[in-house]
């Protein structure tokens, strides 16, 4: 009887353990990722030693992964990050920066190191989107209002998490001493890969066009699998990760018009390929290190679920204006997921720790606990309103609704936008006027100049007169575009005091400076840790940073308040006509309401 060789077995091991773990999630109603990394552990060879293989594990993990980011690209398209809006944008970066700055500092504090602190705050600052998107639909919550907007976010947090397994692919060649570097060979990555991704599209458009794949549908198949292959091995001759070729050609096949062919195609490939995967992660855990991994993981864990829900909770109580559920928001954006262990497993030669273990606990615990407090969240959203105080609850109202506002003038087709568009036209129009006149200038200028031939009286007047009109002509045309810059300042000093009642012009405009430069130290104050962690400065100076970010806030909340007092009366009450005099007094002059004619005029 001929022997069945060893790799075939481990395949049928692994394929029966996603039936059982799927079966397991199914009965318990929870989501299969937790059941299908407890039957990896399970398995492994740190307990019952069934998957004995480490090159057939890494291969299924691989591969796994590879899937994984090739459907998530499928999916994603820039439309629908266009389409995001600035709600989006805000809660995503705002989410992410908060969650990798404490996971960073806590490494540091645990004396992990630079590089491992970095890796951590990469694997604790990203939402799963198919564990969040599983967990709705088994909750039956997918038609819930505040779906679009979460999933928004997590397409931004997906990308972002591409660009973090690039750095992590660079400083695995040795970059990581380097920052230059780690930046040169990113960019030239990426700009590979997006030339790529163009003669790709180009091809197959092409294709497409002559009716190349009406021959076979089987042709659909193979055409994304060599597309996955062609990119997943480019990716690796660039130097990155080749889970970013798979996600770039996912992108690109997502932007066919026969992305849906695929999609229906491949799903049952990626559906075995995913639980592959995180059964090979699984048995990566070794339990005998159970004590360790919890204690150091469940600080990491405990910290990304508190600020997670709380970082979550209060950005869309004040981006949605009270109109969505914030609470149960904060709750369904807790469970970690595939990107976390993707990252912790590239990364896995560089950490001093088993990151690998402490993001499958990290995954385990969140993905859990966000599942059973779903099924509370009424009890939850009590909680969470017992606990806050009345003040902090009037002034969150009062905010959000100035917030929502603002934030809600950055949307794609908002007033920022239309402006800018309007005012970029105007530029790109008026600009080749001012090269062409300040060329002329310069040319008229240097013939005056020159003494090898001098020019006779009569052309020399000539000369300079025409040196003069473009002299002019050029500074009318540079004014006609810095003016188009003061535009958009205006535009969003208007954005920034919405409302409809006059304005007093210096306390306005010292509140908006004061905004922006508000902005610019939580910024700085946010983006320092992680430079003086990167520097090797000691940990107790990063309270520099600390202390930037108390001033900017401080600055924003009492620009804020002075802005919405002058000029949001829903908010705020209106100052009485009996206060009229008394700002009279103080600010000579009043700006007139904001010219809503010129925003209808621009909106068409």
């Amino acid at each position: 009887m001929e022997q069945v060789p060893s790799f075939v077995i481990d395949f049928a091991i692994v394929i029966a353990a996603a039936i059982l773990a799927t079966f397991v999630a199914m009965k318990f109603r929870q989501p299969a990722v937790i059941a299908l990394l407890i039957i990896g552990a399970i398995a492994g060879p740190h307990m019952l030693g069934i998957l004995q293989s480490s090159d057939i594990i890494d291969a299924f993990a691989q591969l796994g992964a590879i899937f994984i980011l090739f459907t998530i690209g499928l999916e994603f398209n820039f439309s629908k990050l266009l389409g995001a809006g600035a709600k989006a944008i805000v809660l995503a970066a705002a989410k992410m920066t908060i969650l990798f700055l404490v996971a960073f500092e806590t490494a540091l504090l645990l004396g992990f190191g630079e590089t491992t602190a970095i890796i951590a705050g990469m694997v604790f600052c990203i939402t799963s989107t198919a564990i969040m998107v599983k967990v709705l639909k088994q909750k039956w919550l997918m038609a819930q209002d505040y779906v679009p907007l979460l999933i928004s976010a997590l397409v931004i947090e997906d990308l972002i998490a591409v660009v973090f397994l690039t750095i992590i692919s660079n400083m695995q060649k040795g970059a990581a001493a380097s920052i230059p570097d780690i930046i040169a060979t990113t960019i030239f990555a990426f700009a590979g890969l997006f030339a790529a991704y163009h003669v790709g599209k180009k091809a197959l458009t092409t294709a497409y066009e002559k009716r190349y794949f009406e021959a076979s549908s089987d042709l659909y198949v193979f055409g994304a699998l060599g597309v996955v292959l062609a990119f997943t091995m480019f990716a690796g001759y660039l130097g990155v990760s080749t889970s970013i070729g798979a996600f770039v050609a996912g992108s690109l096949l997502g932007q066919m018009p026969f992305s849906r062919k695929i999609a229906e195609a491949i799903d049952p490939f990626q559906l075995s390929f995913s639980a592959i995967f995180f059964i090979s992660i699984g048995t990566l855990i070794n339990p005998s290190k159970a004590g360790e991994v919890v204690s150091q993981g469940g600080l990491f864990v405990a910290l990304f679920m508190l600020f997670c829900f709380g970082t979550v909770a209060i950005l869309i109580y004040l981006l949605s204006n009270k109109k969505l559920n914030s609470v149960e928001c904060g709750i369904v954006m807790l469970p970690m997921g595939e990107f976390s262990l993707i990252i912790a497993k590239e990364a896995g030669a560089l950490s001093s720790v088993d990151m690998i273990s402490i993001a499958a606990v990290g995954v385990l615990v969140t993905a859990t606990i966000s599942s059973l407090l779903l099924d509370g969240r009424e009890y939850v959203k009590k909680v969470a309103h017992v606990l806050m105080p009345d003040a902090a609850k009037k002034r969150l109202g009062t905010l959000a609704q100035y917030v929502s506002r603002v934030v809600g003038e950055f949307e794609y087709d908002g007033y920022f936008f239309t402006t800018v568009k309007s005012e970029i036209d105007i530029t790109s129009k008026t600009a080749p006027y001012a090269i062409i006149s300040a060329v002329v200038a310069v040319a008229a200028y240097m013939l005056l100049q020159q003494t090898a031939y001098p020019l006779v009286d009569d052309l020399k007047f000539a000369v300079t007169l025409l040196f003069a009109i473009f002299i002019v002509l050029t500074a009318l045309f540079m004014f006609r575009i810095a003016w188009s810059f003061k535009d958009i300042i205006d535009t969003l000093a208007n954005i920034f005091a919405v409302g409809d009642t006059t304005q007093p012009t210096g306390v306005l405009k010292s509140a908006i400076y004061n905004l922006f430069i508000g902005l610019g130290l939580v910024a700085c104050g946010f983006a320092s840790p992680l430079v003086l962690g990167i520097l090797r400065i000691p940990q107790s100076l990063h309270l520099a940073g600390f202390g930037a970010v108390i001033i900017g806030l401080l600055l924003i909340y009492k620009s804020v308040r002075l802005v919405g007092r002058f000029t949001y009366s829903g908010a705020v009450a209106v100052p009485a006509t009996a206060k009229k005099k008394e700002i009279d007094d103080i600010v000579k002059s009043i700006v007139p309401p904001r010219d809503d004619k010129k925003k209808e005029r621009l909106g068409n």
